[in-house]
């Protein structure tokens, strides 16, 4: 077990992208969305799982996962181990405002909802 301190930004990313190269089974992002989605995206196509500790402004992601806001509410449900996939997405090259709403479905609910919505 150790413990790394990010120094800039995008650091998280590297930090865990050395954890799941080196085999970690686990990966704890302590910090906001943005530390967040560091961790998340390098242990993306990984074994390694992600763990959050929330101590962001708006800890969206966590909120969604209904990760206890309380560090030790947080250390709880990691420490019991109850580890499930979710999907992700990345939105690139779209100009103006975006609405993105986490999908919490099967594929084909997904492809039917990408069908619903115009992305010009």
């Amino acid at each position: 077990c150790r413990t790394l301190r990010t120094e800039y930004a995008g650091h998280a990313t590297l930090l865990a992208r050395q954890a799941a190269d080196e085999g970690a089974h686990l990966v704890v992002a302590v910090g906001g969305d943005g530390t967040v989605n560091e961790v998340a995206r390098s242990l993306a196509h990984t074994p390694t799982a992600l763990g959050i500790i929330p101590c962001g402004s708006g800890n969206g992601l966590a909120r969604h996962l209904q990760i206890p806001m309380e560090a030790r509410g947080a250390i709880d449900v990691i420490n019991a181990g109850h580890i499930r996939c979710i999907d992700y997405g990345r939105v690139n090259g779209i100009k103006g405002e975006v609405d993105i709403n986490v999908f919490n479905g099967t594929r084909q609910q997904f492809e039917e909802y990408l069908k619903k919505v115009d992305v010009k």
